[in-house]
């Protein structure tokens, strides 16, 4: 809806450019400790492998550690050889350039913008705010229950008209700071957000991820897209922790018709607007065969968006279909 989109835009405007700046910085940070992750990996290999086979594999080993992990590894227990030689002085390196970035542009909180004490956080009052979804559950559909009953696993709109996907699951109640988090994400470019907030998503959806063969963001139609720059959805798929760009596909579902904006359509409503929406490309096809799918999106409303995307990828061969948003707007009780 147009007065939402105005709304994130101005919660955004006052902290955007010192987000950028913040992002530029921790780029150069980055690029800095790959530099020295690269010397530290001559040094290593430079040495002469004096215990003979077991040292050189230490040295490799040491080595992988660095391009895998960077300086957060090298701050842990590794081989011998990364001790042994002066790695102390880059780690110091690496560690005063994460200092001197946080006292120039102090981390801010994601929701209100106050100055907090570590990056990817919350301020205490937003803190307070916020909503996790955890158990109890819905089986099926991720519904909070307000109270744990051994014998209600699966809410009764679930048990009535079971939806076509699997699981779904969400990491944050639909509410006020939830919503000002993602029109921020969706209309302010607040790209620094998808980390974190994709972090939330990974411990709320662990076996969901833990079964996924493919990840399909949901997708927006072309002129959508056109006109926001990105996919929210996809940006938070590639951001999943432990997730590789080789997982992510975002060519095999597609909006083939532009459907209204459904903000103030009924549950009723919402599956007549997606109607024959989505659809697989012929190509797409052969790498859904039999597989476990993991459908990623902002928002679990009705859960209309995510019934007629699982339909489409289960017509087209998928074994099973999962569901793993950010937020999910939690029903009357």
């Amino acid at each position: 809806p147009r007065g939402d989109r105005r709304m994130g835009r101005q919660q955004a405007i006052a902290g955007i450019d010192l987000n950028r700046a913040r992002k530029a910085a921790i780029q150069v940070e980055q690029a800095v400790g790959q530099t020295l992750d690269h010397l530290a990996a001559q040094k290593i290999m430079a040495r002469p492998a004096i215990g003979g086979a077991r040292q050189a594999v230490a040295q490799q080993a040491a080595v992988e550690n660095l391009r895998q992990g960077g300086h957060r590894r090298v701050m842990q227990k590794t081989p011998s050889p990364v001790h042994g030689g002066g790695m102390r002085p880059l780690v110091h390196i690496r560690l005063g350039l994460a200092r001197a970035r946080d006292f120039i542009l102090p981390p801010r909180c994601l929701a209100c913008g106050a100055v907090v004490g570590e990056s990817a956080g919350l301020c205490i009052a937003c803190w307070r705010q916020v909503e996790f979804i955890t158990a109890p559950q819905c089986d099926r559909c991720g519904r909070p229950f307000a109270f744990d009953d051994p014998g209600q696993r699966v809410c009764a709109p679930c048990l009535a008209t079971p939806p076509p996907f699997r699981r779904a699951r969400a990491a944050l109640v639909y509410g006020d700071l939830a919503k000002s988090m993602i029109l921020g994400l969706k209309y302010a470019d607040q790209m620094h957000m998808t980390g974190p907030l994709a972090a939330w998503m990974a411990r709320a959806g662990a076996p969901l991820l833990a079964d996924a063969e493919v990840i399909i963001p949901v997708p927006l139609h072309r002129r959508r897209l056109f006109a926001r720059r990105f996919n929210q959805a996809a940006a938070l798929a590639f951001a999943l922790p432990g997730v590789t760009r080789a997982q992510v596909a975002t060519d095999i579902l597609v909006r083939q018709r532009a459907t209204p904006p459904q903000g103030r359509l009924s549950a009723a409503a919402r599956r007549r607007n997606l109607r024959g929406a989505f659809a697989i490309p012929p190509a797409g096809r052969p790498r859904l065969a039999g597989r476990h799918v993991l459908l990623v999106d902002d928002v679990h409303t009705s859960g209309a968006t995510l019934a007629a995307s699982a339909r489409a990828l289960l017509a087209a061969g998928a074994g099973t279909v999962d569901a793993l948003t950010l937020a999910r707007v939690a029903p009357p009780a």
